[in-house]
C-alpha cells in the first residue's frame, strides 16, 4: 500500500472512530449509480428523510475535521482556471484531476519543438497537432508518445485539448487489432475493423449495448493495450454518479486528500460540506453535513433526484436511439428547407407511413419512409426532436416494419403507439411553428419555468469568451432536461431559432456539459458544437418542462408510482 492511500485510511479511520453510528464509505456501487440506462427504482428504494440528514450531518463534520491535516492533491490549477470554457467546448472533460498526468520525455521534446513553430507561425492549437500526426503518421506508438500522458488523452489548455479531441482518432494511435479504453469507471474493448462502406479504417465497440458503433476518444480518456494497467494509477475521478444521487447543482473548492474528495455542494443558494471516496474513477459519496437550517432542502433534494433518475435515464436512452436511427432534419436534400414551402417533408412522410408505403416522393427526389432494418424515419426540426423525445419517452411513437410470418420478409405495418404522453394532451396546436412554443411555454407557467436571458446579458458567440463568462455566472438556471433556446436576427428582422436539450451538467461549474437535438441530424454536442454552426446565434431562453406532466407521464409508461 503507498504512503498516501495509507494515509488517507488513517485519516478516515480516525474521522469513524469519532463518527461513531455512521459507517465509513457509505454509498451505492459506483457502476450501478453511473449508467445511463439505470433500471427502474426498487419499490424498496430508500427515501432519506430529514432526520437521516441530521444524523449524517454530526458524523460527517467529525471525518471532515480530521481530513484538515491530511497531504493535498495538486490537481490541476490551469486547466480548472478555464473549467467552464472546458467543459463548454470539449467532449468528455467534466472529471477532477488528482495531478496533470506527465508527458513522456519523446511527448514533451515533440510538445515543446510543435509549441515552437506555432509561435514562429503564429498559428493554431489545430495546426500544431496536424503537425505532430504527419510526422508520425507511420508510427502510432511515437504519436502515442507524442499526444497522451500515462495513457490519457490531456492538455492543460483548453485549445490544446480542443485540437487533440477533434483530431487524434484511436485507428491513427493504435495498429493492433484490439485495444481498450477508460472512461467511466468502465473499461471498454475495441476492435479494429477495416475500411468499408460505413467509414475509413477504425476502431468499434466489440461487445455490450454499442457492439459494432465506432469508437470515439474523449478528453480524458485513457486508452492502452492492457486491459488492467488502465485502472491502476488513475489521476481522474467523474462526480456524475454522484450528483445523480445526491441531486445536488454544482460544487466548489473542491480538496484531494489522500483518497477523500471534500468540498461542497450547492442546492440552490445553499452551500453543503460534502465528502467524496476518490480512490477510484469514480467518486462513491461518503456523507454531507449540512446545518439543522440546510438539512429539510438536502433530504428534499435526495428525494427529488431519486424519483427523477428513472426518467433521465429514460430520456437519455431515447436520445441516443435517436442518434443511432439518424433521424433526417425535415430539409429537401440540396436544400435548406427555406424555400416557399418550409419543411415539407414531415407531412409528407405522415400521409406515406399511414398509407403503408416504403417511399414517398417530393419535388424530383424520393425519400424512405423506414430505414435499412426497419425503423421509421420522421423527418424532424430542431423543436420537434424535443417534443418526440418527450413523446417517445412516454411510450408514442411509430411502429416499425414488421414479419407477417416468422422469419419473413419485413413489411410496413402502420400503427401509431399511443403512450402515457402525446403532444397534444399540453393543448398545444402549431407545434410546427418555433415562435408559437416561444409564446405558449412563456403564458403556461403551470407546464414550463421560463428563464430568459436578460436583452443586456445575450452575448452571441462571435465572442466566445464572453459567452462562456455568461454560462457562468447563470450555472444555477440549468438542469439536465431543460430546454435551451438560441436565436439569431435574421437580414429581414425575423428570428432564427434553434433548440436542443440540456443532457448532462458539469458537477462542478454547474455549466451544461453535454445536449442534444436535431441539426442535419441528431447529435450529442457541446455547446460549442451548437453555437460555432452559426456564431451570431445567442442564448435566449432555457425552457422546463414541469415534473407534474412530463415526468409523471414517463414514470406512468415505465411503471412507477
Amino acid at each position: 500500500m503507498d504512503a498516501r492511500r495509507a494515509s488517507s485510511l488513517r485519516s478516515l479511520a480516525a474521522a469513524c472512530a469519532l463518527a461513531g453510528a455512521l459507517g465509513c464509505g457509505r454509498g451505492p456501487a459506483p457502476d450501478a449509480a453511473a449508467s445511463s440506462s439505470a433500471p427502474a427504482e426498487s419499490s424498496s428504494a430508500r427515501v432519506a428523510s430529514e432526520g437521516d440528514v441530521l444524523a449524517e450531518s454530526a458524523a460527517c463534520a467529525a471525518r471532515r475535521a480530521a481530513l484538515e491535516s491530511g497531504p493535498r492533491e495538486p490537481g490541476a490549477p490551469e486547466l480548472e482556471a478555464h473549467r467552464v470554457e472546458l467543459v463548454g467546448r470539449v467532449r468528455g472533460a467534466t472529471a477532477w484531476w488528482r495531478r496533470e498526468p506527465a508527458a513522456s520525455a519523446a511527448g514533451a521534446a515533440d510538445s515543446k519543438g510543435a509549441s515552437a513553430a506555432k509561435a514562429k507561425a503564429k498559428s493554431r492549437a489545430h495546426d500544431a497537432v496536424r503537425a505532430l500526426m504527419r510526422r508520425h503518421k507511420k508510427s502510432p506508438e511515437a504519436l502515442r508518445a507524442a499526444v497522451l500522458r500515462e495513457g490519457y488523452l490531456f492538455a492543460s489548455r483548453v485549445d490544446e485539448a480542443l485540437a487533440l479531441v477533434d483530431q487524434v482518432s484511436l485507428a491513427a494511435l493504435f495498429a493492433e487489432p484490439q485495444v481498450f479504453l477508460l472512461r467511466r469507471g468502465v473499461v471498454h474493448l475495441l476492435r479494429r475493423v477495416r475500411r468499408d462502406a460505413r467509414g475509413p479504417e477504425r476502431y468499434v465497440h466489440a461487445e455490450g449495448p454499442m457492439a459494432g458503433e465506432p469508437a470515439e476518444l474523449l478528453f480524458g480518456d485513457r486508452v492502452g493495450l492492457d486491459p488492467g494497467a488502465l485502472g491502476q494509477g488513475t489521476l481522474a475521478v467523474d462526480l456524475g454518479a454522484a450528483q445523480a444521487e445526491l441531486g445536488f447543482e454544482a460544487l466548489r473548492e473542491p480538496k484531494w486528500v489522500g483518497d477523500v474528495l471534500a468540498a461542497e455542494a450547492r442546492y440552490g443558494a445553499e452551500w453543503v460540506p460534502t465528502l467524496f471516496d476518490a480512490s477510484g474513477t469514480i467518486a462513491r459519496t461518503l456523507c454531507q453535513a449540512p446545518s439543522t437550517a440546510q438539512a429539510p432542502l438536502v433530504a428534499a433534494a435526495r428525494e427529488a433526484t431519486r424519483r427523477a433518475a428513472p426518467v433521465r435515464a429514460r430520456i437519455r436512452d431515447v436520445v441516443e436511439e435517436e442518434v443511432r436511427e439518424a433521424l433526417p432534419f425535415d430539409a429537401p436534400r440540396g436544400d435548406s428547407g427555406g424555400g416557399d414551402e418550409r419543411f415539407p417533408l414531415r407531412p409528407r412522410w405522415d400521409s406515406a407511413y399511414a398509407a403503408g408505403l416504403r417511399t414517398y416522393r417530393y419535388g424530383e427526389r424520393r425519400y424512405d419512409v423506414y430505414d435499412a432494418v426497419g425503423r421509421p424515419l420522421r423527418p424532424q426540426v430542431c423543436i420537434e426532436f424535443v417534443y418526440d423525445t418527450w413523446e417517445r419517452a412516454a411510450g408514442s411513437w411509430f411502429a416499425p416494419m414488421a414479419a407477417r410470418t416468422p422469419g419473413g420478409a419485413l413489411e410496413p405495418a402502420p400503427q401509431r403507439l399511443v403512450g402515457t404522453f402525446q403532444l397534444p394532451d399540453l393543448g398545444f396546436t402549431t407545434p410546427r411553428h418555433f415562435q408559437s412554443f416561444v409564446d405558449f411555454s412563456a403564458s403556461h407557467p403551470e407546464a414550463f419555468e421560463v428563464w430568459v436571458v436578460p436583452p443586456e446579458e445575450r452575448v452571441a458567440y462571435t465572442k466566445p469568451e464572453a459567452f462562456f463568462a455568461l454560462l457562468g455566472r447563470n450555472a444555477a438556471q440549468f438542469r439536465t432536461g431543460d430546454v435551451l433556446v438560441f436565436r439569431r436576427a435574421k437580414w429581414d428582422g425575423h428570428s432564427m431559432y434553434h433548440a436542443v436539450l440540456v443532457m448532462e451538467t458539469d458537477p462542478f461549474s454547474g455549466v451544461p456539459s453535454l445536449v442534444a437535438g436535431n441539426a442535419a441530424r441528431p447529435r450529442l454536442q457541446t455547446m460549442q458544437g451548437v453555437m460555432q454552426v452559426t456564431w451570431r446565434r445567442y442564448l435566449d431562453r432555457r425552457v422546463r418542462p414541469r415534473p407534474e406532466w412530463l415526468d409523471t407521464a414517463i414514470r406512468r409508461h415505465l411503471g412507477l408510482p
